[in-house]
């Protein structure tokens, strides 16, 4: 009987989704020019600061390791490869910092609201092991870092697509939510905001020294350029 219950709620929830759609672009007709190119000064980067910011700040030594294998500083070394280096690992660094972040999110949120904006006061973050703490204090000296070549405008646009990022965690990519399901189209919605991809493009104004104001991003060109390069990013 059971059995026959849940087949029936299932072919229902298959039948609410019949018809809905949502438009993906095609990465290749978007930007046919784009060609992926590594960073000519990554590598050495990677090995004389990446790396070993990595072992600052994780203390087990097996996850360092793994993650110096993992090295996720490419990602940000294809994604802008004629910037500055020195910018290149700021942005790995906030990568990495920004996934930690789950299991403490309102902490984190006070935390990065006070790291880039200066507003309130620095989270007490004693009562998470020490690998949390780290997770959020390895990021002290890249906030410090961006407040001080950004202007105030282009911290704010950032902070504010961090704290949408780091408010989503643990809600936004559950199917099931406020005993409703969701349309296609907002699934795919809260699933782009879980993926971070916004919190990503926002550091491209930093990597290329550029000022961004929140009036620019409400520009429905700019809008539909984010979401197009969102797509691009977490596909």
């Amino acid at each position: 009987m059971t059995e026959q219950i849940v087949d029936i709620r299932h072919q229902a929830f298959r039948g609410s989704l019949e018809g809905q759609t949502v438009n993906i672009p095609s990465m290749y007709k978007l930007l046919p020019e784009w060609r992926p190119n590594l960073h000519e000064e990554y590598e050495r980067a990677r090995d004389e600061t990446l790396d070993p910011w990595i072992w600052r700040w994780v203390p087990n030594e097996r996850t360092a390791r793994s993650l110096c294998a993992a090295d996720f500083g490419r990602f940000a070394a294809v994604w802008v490869p004629k910037s500055q280096s020195y910018r290149i690992l700021c942005t790995a660094a906030k990568y990495f910092a920004w996934h930690a972040a789950e299991t403490y999110r309102q902490a984190s949120l006070q935390y990065f609201e006070f790291t880039l904006l200066g507003k309130g006061s620095m989270p007490d973050l004693s009562e998470f092991d020490c690998e949390l703490q780290n997770a959020l204090h390895c990021w002290d000296e890249v906030g410090e870092h961006i407040r001080e070549v950004c202007s105030e405008e282009t911290c704010e646009v950032l902070c504010d697509e961090m704290l949408r990022y780091v408010g989503s965690l643990n809600n936004v990519d559950s199917i099931f939510r406020d005993n409703e399901l969701p349309s296609v189209q907002e699934y795919w919605d809260r699933r782009g905001a879980t993926a971070a991809v916004y919190c990503v493009i926002a550091t491209v104004p930093f990597i290329y020294g550029v000022d961004i104001h929140q009036s620019d991003i409400k520009i429905s060109a700019m809008q539909d350029l984010w979401k197009h390069a969102s797509y691009f990013v977490h596909m």
